[in-house]
């Protein structure tokens, strides 16, 4: 697999950050990593060249069999070619394996005016042409255009013009990729035929300053490009978060230099390491290749452990340098001792150290409970004390903490245990009696009922005394059971001009007159009242010329007439 820009992002935060990265922090840092990519391709040429960059169809264009990326790298363009996801068992096309770079296929490129004049005659004719023939792909089994349903696209995508559609699995062969292509650039665009699958990706190889980076591009895995890299991110990390003047002169002096200082910046050496590369060499001796190691020392097996400092618990880490794996062109001693540099390095590597939990104890503590009378209300009881011993309570917050968890417990155990009887204060009250007349006033004086249970309660009993001492002074009033009486009367019926008797019945209900006298008392007032009633009844009936029999109750409503 190639070295990508997100394996040299990572493994310059790994340096800068060996704790973790602040996570707020992660995308201003991805932009820093840009910004310095620029600078250095800026002084350094060949970092301009064979630039790498990935466009998966996911961010590509469909036209008529054509696969069209909108905004091509710039600068010059030396190669495009086309890589798809495999999967390794079934070595088929698999949207959920990972890109296959040895299924890569370079596309042979074009003059746009061959682009130009297909998409130009695929219009006049209304459909599109053959690409194999066209562009004379013997051999390519992609020549059947699909046409795009649009399957699977969000809604609401705007419509595209001029027979563009957006990338889509609509679009994909049935039968796979194609095994060879043809491309052509015009005004930023790259033009690709046949068009791709869903699971392709299209590489493009480039000369020029790079400016967009996609995790996936392949970078070099140059140690001297990490070091600048990672101080350019260290300077501007400094400079503009950690507010740290001195940090960030030292970060910028080792990315650009400082001659004053006699200061050799990463980026000066990558300048250096570039001509040198890259120049011509006439008959020069090459002074680096007379330089021969003539002898070697390898180590003998060394082992390093490594444990958590005080104040923190984790288990140990040991670890193991097989021998013949660290060489020295010094001695063996230096062989053994970079072998168990390196042991011990990759132990504290490994080590996992949480810090420990201080524990503290109570000292002991007492709490009294005692009863509390309030603004209408006495209490009385002995106060009763309890204590929490020393050494109960466990905080992990601080000493103070547990001692007022232990002083609340001891208030709580207090209070558990006091036995309180609290008194009612003065109470009154004044019955309203049945006849509207007032019983006696009477108070229940103060102290008078107790009760266990709170002040409220005490007085409630003294208001429930004197209420029924009050209405006790009320007179006893009887009521009548229903009551009735007749009364008969012979009169001159001046309609059939002769004689006639009116008889009237009246019923004086239950309990509508009231004695203070007896139950006797009350009925026999009840009957009288009947009596007169009927009588009067019978002889207004009687003056009236009406008669017979009739039921009549009192009191009468109002309009109420006779009743047989």
């Amino acid at each position: 697999m190639p070295f990508t820009w997100k394996d040299l992002k990572d493994a310059v935060r790994n340096e800068l950050w060996p704790s973790g990265e602040s996570p707020n922090l992660s995308a201003a840092h991805d932009k820093h990593f840009v910004d310095g990519m620029i600078d250095l391709q800026t002084f350094v040429d060949c970092l301009q060249q064979d630039n790498t960059s990935l466009f998966p169809q996911c961010s590509t264009f469909y036209n008529c069999g054509l696969t069209v990326i909108d905004v091509a790298p710039r600068g010059i363009i030396r190669r495009v070619s086309v890589i798809d996801k495999v999967n390794p068992d079934t070595h088929k096309e698999d949207a959920t394996a990972a890109d296959d770079w040895c299924s890569e296929i370079a596309y042979n490129e074009v003059d746009y005016c061959h682009v130009r004049s297909f998409l130009d005659q695929s219009t006049r004719r209304g459909c599109c042409m053959s690409i194999p023939l066209f562009f004379g792909l013997a051999g390519c089994t992609k020549a059947r255009f699909p046409v795009p349903t649009d399957a699977g696209l969000p809604p609401g995508l705007p419509k595209l013009d001029l027979g563009y559609h957006y990338p889509q699995t609509s679009t994909d062969r049935v039968h796979g990729r194609a095994q060879h292509g043809i491309w052509a650039k015009q005004r930023g665009q790259i033009f690709i035929a046949p068009w791709i699958q869903s699971t392709e990706t299209v590489v493009v190889v480039w000369d020029g300053i790079k400016r967009q980076f996609s995790d996936g591009d392949p970078v070099d895995d140059d140690p001297l490009l990490s070091e600048a890299l990672r101080e350019w991110v260290r300077w501007k990390h400094a400079d503009i978060y950690d507010h740290d003047p001195a940090e960030a002169a030292a970060a910028l002096a080792a990315y650009a230099g400082n001659p004053a200082l006699g200061i050799i910046g990463a980026r000066e050496k990558l300048v250096h390491q570039c001509r040198e590369e890259t120049r011509v060499r006439n008959c020069e001796p090459s002074h680096a290749r007379q330089v021969i190691v003539t002898n070697l020392f390898f180590n003998d097996q060394q082992s390093a452990s490594a444990a958590c400092p005080d104040g923190t618990t984790g288990s140990p880490v040991s670890v193991v340098i097989a021998a013949g794996t660290v060489s020295s062109a010094i001695s063996k001693a230096d062989a053994n001792q970079r072998a168990k540099d390196e042991a011990l390095s990759q132990a504290q590597a490994q080590l996992v150290c949480t810090p420990n939990v201080v524990t503290y104890t109570n000292d002991a503590q007492t709490a009294t409970a005692q009863c509390q009378g309030g603004e209408n209300y006495t209490a009385e009881g002995t106060p009763v004390s309890s204590t929490v011993p020393a050494g109960t309570i466990t905080s992990t917050v601080s000493k103070a903490d547990a001692n007022a968890q232990a002083l609340a417990q001891a208030q709580a155990q207090a209070n558990a245990q006091l036995v309180c009887t609290y008194w009612n204060s003065a109470q009154s009250y004044q019955a309203t009696c049945s006849d509207a007349s007032l019983g006696t006033n009477i108070t229940v004086p103060a102290h008078t009922w107790s009760s266990t249970i709170s002040g409220a309660d005490a007085n409630d009993k003294a208001i429930a005394d004197a209420k029924a001492q009050s209405e006790s002074t009320c007179p006893v009033v009887f009521k009548n059971t229903a009551q009735t009486a007749t009364a008969s009367v012979r009169c001159f019926n001046a309609i059939t001009r002769q004689n006639c008797t009116v008889t009237v019945n009246t019923t004086v209900e239950a309990n509508k007159v009231s004695s203070t006298v007896s139950q006797a008392d009350a009925n026999q007032k009840a009957l009288s009242q009947a009596q007169l009633v009927a009588f009067a009844t019978a002889e207004s009936y009687c003056a009236q010329g009406i008669c017979g029999t009739f039921n009549v109750k009192w009191p009468t409503n109002p309009g109420q007439g006779p009743s047989t």
